[in-house]
């Protein structure tokens, strides 16, 4: 009963969980925005960021980023803002694995219904969409 009480609560904060939406689709806009602050800002540093975008017609738009935040400690740990409306976040691997590690898994149940990696060395190719559980979604860029 815990469980289900706090996954309504954050479903009701986070704006969006992965049972409303059938698709994904990443403005080319935020992805070039993803890529750079990756390579170009963060780099060596491990950097996580919430999305923004919203759900229509079950497709879940996500249009940029929210609360970028970087840390050279790859397991730190953040506080974030309590009505971030969100629907997921992304997190940069600078040691260029693609997986979820199991701290992630825990910010994942967390923050949305979907989740980025994007790893070194931060192409369009280097990323890649997590439900909260970790399993891996299909995404395409518009």
């Amino acid at each position: 009963m815990k469980k289900e009480f706090l996954d309504a609560t954050f479903d009701g904060i986070f704006n969006v969980n992965s049972k409303e939406f059938d698709n994904i689709e990443l403005r080319r806009d935020a992805l070039f925005d993803l890529v750079k602050l990756a390579k170009t800002e963060m780099h060596p540093n491990q950097f996580i960021a919430l999305l923004d975008g919203y759900v229509e017609n079950r497709k879940l738009k996500i249009n940029g980023l929210k609360f970028p935040m970087k840390n050279g400690d790859s397991s730190f740990k953040i506080d974030l803002p309590f009505l971030t409306n969100a629907v997921g976040s992304i997190i940069s691997h600078p040691q260029g694995k693609i997986e979820p590690q199991k701290h992630e898994l825990e910010f994942f149940d967390r923050t949305g219904g979907v989740h980025f990696i994007i790893s070194s060395p931060y192409s369009s190719r280097d990323i890649k969409a997590f439900d909260r559980e970790g399993n891996k979604l299909h995404f395409f860029v518009r």
